[in-house]
């Protein structure tokens, strides 16, 4: 929710607060790469905009995609170290009516928690990708910009780059995570399915509704 409402606030600053502290903008080119665009009449604007648009959030969701992976890698390896050192003890004892009933519950846990570490290395990995595919564009024009508008041809190559950061996310998820590729095939043959878990008479039952 903290995520989505910053998104609002910085949309709304960008596109709203220069132009009415200004009395409006005018047409001109907008950075980095010379587009037709409204510019505020600000001059210390761009560089705020490039700061707060681009520095702060990639900063921020690389910070805490690092601090998921890790928080949960660390929680992954200590359950797998907690519940297969029982599990294997009772598989190995040929009496196990008693633990027969344990054994799903730790294997459900497990996974849960093979999930989440699987969700949080997409995650990294895709905020990764995003910093390599266009930090590179605002810090030449920040530490540059008489180097990068002269040089045309960076100009292309930085402009490739932007679009591969905009196109490979897909690619990075069918990679990277098998729930997304399942999902995928599922809508692209036609056999996707809403499945929705209800209790029936006490018992767990997995209804598929079209």
């Amino acid at each position: 929710m903290l995520m989505i409402m910053a998104c609002w606030a910085i949309g709304i600053g960008f596109n709203v607060v220069p132009h009415a502290v200004t009395h409006g903008g005018f047409f001109g080119p907008v950075r980095p790469f010379g587009e037709c665009g409204i510019v505020a009449r600000m001059p210390v604007f761009p560089t705020v905009q490039i700061g707060v648009g681009i520095f702060v959030p990639v900063l921020g969701a690389a910070v805490i995609y690092v601090v998921l992976f890790l928080f949960l890698a660390v929680k992954n390896a200590r359950a797998r170290r907690k519940q297969t050192a029982p599990l294997r003890k009772a598989l190995a004892v040929a009496n196990v009516a008693v633990n027969s009933q344990k054994r799903p519950a730790m294997r459900r846990r497990i996974t849960q928690a093979q999930r989440r570490a699987i969700l949080s290395r997409v995650l990294f990995v895709s905020a990764l990708w995003h910093a390599i595919c266009f930090l590179p564009v605002r810090v030449w024009v920040v530490a540059a910009p008489g180097a990068f508008f002269t040089n045309l041809p960076l100009q292309l190559w930085l402009r490739v780059l932007t679009l591969l950061g905009y196109s490979f996310n897909p690619v990075l998820f069918l990679a990277l995570n098998h729930d997304y590729r399942e999902g995928a095939m599922q809508l692209l043959t036609g056999r996707c399915k809403y499945r929705l878990p209800f209790e029936v008479s006490g018992s767990k039952v997995t209804a598929g509704i079209t």
